[in-house]
């Protein structure tokens, strides 16, 4: 309750890292129906053109529906034609692969880095909703990642625990002061770098890891790791979240780690937010 009298507006979380396969979409989903459960308003805005965000928890795209590329480029009035709604408290805007092409147009247009600033006004976002979560396509910063970046709160970077994995957490923070020193981010942006699929099998090899990852980083920018789990990638693989799997009475599980690492991580970046 303390929280919806401190978040006065929406805040903006921007997940996106610049290698591909790290958890990303798993990491933006579970973390939604978290905070979502927890009493916030959430939505999830797909940004990412392979959709995988969005099919995961959209059992059946509506070809009426506009998706992300229209949420960009186009003067909208309002956000009904756009949303899906999965839950309480829980909305999803869909992607498709128009989002290159409305890259290119507001590149040529120009003066595009307000824009997400403007829709938010333009649609009283910050009125419907407590947060707003981006999923970004992998890769190096490009023109979607700049727009969003431009209004984020928070840069969420998921990360697998290996040496190529935490090279993208490298160059996406590079890319992050590079738009700095450009005053394209909010000065007082957090990032937040989530360990995925954390293996303790492995404890040797991962400090190691945790060396590495502490020379380029400061402890208090690093998340608890998401343990590697079968029930978060048996929930992916049947299109429903952690908490609905390990909480399904027909299943007796004598943990529910998912469940505890996923509110670990939504404890933490409401901390961030706050």
């Amino acid at each position: 309750m303390i929280l919806f009298i401190i978040l006065m507006s929406a805040k903006t979380i921007c997940v996106k890292v610049s290698k591909g396969g790290v958890g990303k979409t798993t990491i933006s989903s579970n973390l939604a129906f978290v905070l979502a459960r927890q009493g916030l308003r959430v939505l999830l805005i797909d940004l990412d053109s392979q959709a995988n965000l969005s099919t995961s928890l959209v059992s059946e795209i509506n070809e009426n529906k506009l998706t992300s590329s229209n949420l960009l480029g186009d003067e909208l009035k309002s956000l009904d034609n756009l949303i899906y709604s999965l839950e309480k408290n829980l909305d999803i805007i869909a992607a498709d692969i128009g989002l290159h092409e409305v890259a290119k147009y507001l590149e040529q247009k120009g003066n595009y880095t307000k824009r997400l600033s403007e829709i938010y006004k333009n649609l009283e976002i910050n009125s419907k909703y407590d947060i707003i979560i981006f999923d970004l396509s992998p890769g190096v910063a490009d023109t979607l990642t700049e727009i969003v970046l431009g209004e984020s709160d928070l840069l969420v970077c998921p990360t697998h625990f290996d040496v190529d994995s935490l090279s993208g957490i490298v160059h996406t923070i590079s890319d992050v002061s590079r738009l700095s020193e450009k005053k394209l981010v909010k000065e007082d942006i957090s990032y937040l770098v989530v360990p995925n699929r954390y293996d303790r099998r492995f404890e040797k090899d991962n400090v190691q890891i945790k060396e590495l990852l502490y020379d380029n980083l400061e402890e208090e920018f690093i998340a608890e790791p998401i343990r590697e789990n079968s029930h978060i990638k048996k929930a992916r693989m049947q299109g429903i979240n952690v908490l609905d799997y390990e909480n399904d009475p027909s299943r007796k599980y004598g943990h529910k780690k998912g469940t505890q690492d996923f509110e670990e991580l939504a404890k933490r970046i409401k901390k961030i937010l706050v």
